[in-house]
């Protein structure tokens, strides 16, 4: 199945099939706009990772439920994120 991911001005993230246009999930966690969304390169694992205006970026598994962990640091808005082949979620630090 083809999938997308896209980011929403409604807080959440949503799993697409790009098969039957049809949503097959929607995240939530963020408590402002979404901006970005990347999913990891080699697509194996199914990770995502979204930035926000809540000011963290967000790493979400395959199972499209909670995130698995938020990162947090920034100032101001995260306006977008992108994500390099090796990165595995295990090395973050859940929050």
């Amino acid at each position: 199945m083809a999938r997308a991911v896209s980011a929403s001005y409604d807080r959440t993230l949503r799993a697409w099939d790009l098969d039957s246009g049809q949503p097959i999930a929607t995240l939530t966690g963020h408590e402002d706009w979404v901006r970005s969304v990347a999913v990891t390169p080699d697509g194996k694992r199914g990770h995502k990772v979204s930035a926000s205006d809540d000011r963290t970026l967000r790493a979400w598994d395959l199972d499209w439920s909670q995130p698995i962990a938020t990162l947090t640091g920034h100032g101001s808005f995260v306006l977008s994120v992108a994500v390099t082949p090796g990165w595995q979620a295990r090395r973050l630090r859940l929050v």
